[in-house]
């Protein structure tokens, strides 16, 4: 079940790939260079329009807020259940499958949506997307949150897990979008760096959040506390703590269905498709359309190269990372040093 976790992680890797879809090649007196933007007839070209005027506007950095936390929010969601593995198998009867497996319905829901996610946020504008994204996220987390029994949870919690997945489709393609449709050039790696780096936050409060709000169960065999090294069989044991835990869980799914819930009222309140004034030249460049970008990205090895080079690392750290629990709790170590 871990090599699933493994595959399914790395394939998440072709949302870099779709992401440079429009990428291409501009030529010049010196030869081949690269450009991220079509070249037009002088004609047509926006860059040679005087008359373009170029504007920021403060509001992008609440849009900045809102896309990130997003993003931050989806990432805790989606690693949720590995941090405290002992104290879901406990509430949801669970085994280590279960715990491995909650991973990979998030990252099969990525790339099943991406593709049509890219196509939104070039064809429709980043609003329409951005409320899509925040909506399977609040839905997901609703289902997760829902007061029903372990055998209706065995299926609304994949389905949650799955549609949150689905929302993080957005939040693949979503950085360089933002960046460039609001942000000036002296400000857009700044903006990407932010976007990027709460999707690292997510992951880390999820290893520190979930074992502080959720304990972890503490099993009695014969009236003793239980030990790893010792053996007990399941008729022996018995939970002192159940009730902490099942109350932990609830309060964690709630605070994360809440907080997604105003996401979503946040992003419908306000949440402009672009700026009335660009803040760039090249904010208003055409771009190549998705099929013909596609393939030019795909015909590029140095493109492979780079994709392949932040893919792999970053899959297989994601998929170690968050199954630490699970590994190393048959050698004594609980949740919270592992987190």
């Amino acid at each position: 079940m871990l090599s699933k976790t493994y595959h399914i992680k790395a394939c998440t890797g072709i949302s870099f790939i779709l992401n440079c879809y429009h990428l291409s090649k501009k030529k010049t007196k010196t030869g081949q260079l690269w450009s991220f933007s079509r070249v037009l007839p002088e004609d047509m070209t926006t860059e040679s329009s005087p008359e373009t005027e170029l504007q920021v506007y403060g509001v992008r950095w609440y849009l900045l807020s809102v896309v990130s936390l997003n993003c931050c929010l989806q990432t805790a969601v989606w690693a949720e259940f590995p941090p405290i593995a002992q104290s879901a198998k406990l509430v949801y009867d669970w085994s280590d499958s279960d715990i491995n497996m909650s991973l990979n319905y998030g990252n099969i829901g990525t790339i099943v949506l991406l593709p049509p996610m890219i196509w939104i946020v070039f064809t429709k504008g980043m609003r329409t997307a951005v409320i899509l994204s925040t909506f399977l996220m609040a839905a997901g987390t609703a289902l997760k949150a829902l007061p029903v029994g372990n055998d209706l949870n065995s299926w609304l919690i994949p389905i949650g897990l799955f549609l949150n997945g689905c929302a993080y489709a957005m939040t693949a393609v979503g950085a360089t979008v933002l960046s460039e449709t609001w942000f000036p050039p002296s400000q857009r790696a700044t903006a990407t760096v932010i976007y990027i780096i709460s999707a690292a936050a997510g992951g880390a409060l999820v290893f520190i959040v979930g074992p502080a709000v959720v304990p972890e169960p503490i099993v009695l065999c014969d009236n003793i506390t239980w030990s790893m090294n010792s053996n007990c069989s399941e008729q022996n044991k018995r939970y002192i703590n159940s009730y902490e835990v099942h109350e932990g869980l609830k309060v964690l799914n709630v605070t994360e269905c809440s907080i997604s819930v105003l996401l979503f009222i946040s992003v419908i309140l306000h949440f402009p498709n672009k700026p009335p004034q660009p803040p760039s030249v090249t904010a208003n460049t055409q771009r190549l359309g998705l099929v013909e970008g596609f393939k030019t990205a795909l015909r590029q090895w140095r493109f492979w190269h780079l994709a392949l080079c932040c893919a792999i690392p970053a899959s297989v750290f994601s998929a170690w990372i968050t199954t630490t629990e699970v590994v190393l709790h048959p050698f004594g170590i609980s949740q919270v040093p592992c987190g």
